[in-house]
């Protein structure tokens, strides 16, 4: 850095002091400065000198790092080849270090730099035939200048061209058909009945895909439990069971160490086992429950759905009776049918909240 003209006079001051110093304190009658304000000049050498190190060219920038954006594209066997555009933004920092003490420290800091976007799709080319619930699922980020794509899960096995930098599209080209996660909401949960008096319950589960997994195994794993208010759920029994694709799946729990007029319920969870789907855990779903009596009887639901109370409510009761195009079709107590909507579960979420399908609604 060039030195500037008042550093020269403020080394002749340190000078004139020195002097001074070596005099044994007695003044002088020479004026060594003379008559320049000393302390004004050394004032604007300092302020000289800051303005020079605060100047954005001497700035230090020791790293740079970026803040990763995300976003999942997911594209279904009926949807266009072709996504819709995201955007995704990408903000930069760098560490800038300044001149902080006389013997070279320096203090840093992270400063925002400017953000980097991107409007971008992914086209699917060459793809194939892919079974109803299947979905090709790809996250795409953007980490600086730099933008990626990976493939979450998916029907084919897919090479994934980036784009360039003036290119918004990411093209994946289809190399050959592979396994997918099987569809979540593919088994339901039916119906969960006590056998009053016998000590034991049946659970019945629904296959909506059974015609695409002729001659595999559907792999079951249950817990039933009691519930308790205002406490944690008693576990009685626990086990895994496997039975070859069918409509239909009946799971008895026997001997059980029940109470009378409690509550209880099964959670469960299944995956495929063979070819057609990835051999991993869907679930856990949760059965409605169900209340044990004593007394010989059989009851599905718990008691507010008892036709006779909602009767007496002006209101009827509707059983569940198949899937029909995504929607659930229920036989009601008046004769009339009602449809509602399969509940679709979120895909992240694995503790299984979602019953697609409900045993029994009352339609208001």
């Amino acid at each position: 850095m060039k030195r500037s003209k008042p550093i020269i006079y403020a080394a002749a001051a340190l000078l004139a002091l020195s002097l001074q110093a070596s005099a044994g304190g007695q003044e002088s009658s020479v004026e060594f400065d003379g008559g320049v304000d000393i302390r004004g000049i050394l004032q604007g050498a300092k302020e000289n000198a800051d303005a020079e190190v605060l100047k954005p060219e001497n700035f230090q920038a020791a790293y740079s790092r970026w803040e990763r954006d995300c976003a999942t594209v997911s594209m279904g066997a009926q949807d266009p080849t072709t996504s819709e555009r995201i955007t995704l933004e990408s903000r930069v920092y760098q560490e800038r270090c300044y001149p902080s003490g006389p013997n070279g420290e320096r203090s840093c800091h992270d400063e925002w730099a400017h953000t980097e976007r991107r409007s971008v799709r992914i086209r699917l080319v060459g793809r194939g035939e892919m079974l109803p619930w299947e979905r090709d699922v790809f996250r795409v980020c953007l980490d600086g200048h730099w933008l990626n794509a990976d493939q979450i899960d998916a029907s084919h096995e897919y090479s994934i061209q980036e784009p360039n930098w003036n290119d918004d599209t990411i093209v994946a080209t289809a190399l050959r058909k592979v396994s997918s996660l099987p569809d979540p909401a593919g088994i339901f949960a039916q119906a969960l009945t006590a056998e009053n008096g016998a000590k034991s319950f049946t659970l019945t589960l629904s296959d909506r895909w059974t015609s695409y997994y002729s001659g595999e195994q559907t792999v079951l794993s249950v817990q039933f439990k009691r519930h308790r208010s205002g406490w944690f759920d008693d576990k009685l029994e626990e086990f895994e069971v496997s039975f070859p694709s069918a409509d239909k799946y009946e799971i008895k729990f026997n001997d059980l160490k029940v109470q009378n007029n409690a509550d209880y319920y099964v959670k469960w969870r299944f995956k495929r086992s063979g070819s057609v789907s990835k051999d991993k855990w869907q679930g856990w779903w949760k059965t409605e429950k169900a209340r044990y009596h004593d007394a010989p009887a059989i009851l599905v639901a718990q008691s507010a759905f008892d036709p006779a109370f909602v009767a007496a409510q002006g209101k009827t009761v509707c059983w569940f009776k198949t899937i029909v195009k995504d929607q659930c079709v229920y036989s009601c107590q008046d004769g009339s049918t009602y449809r509602r909507q399969v509940a679709q579960p979120d895909p992240w979420d694995r503790e299984g909240t979602t019953i697609p399908c409900p045993q029994i609604v009352i339609p208001f």
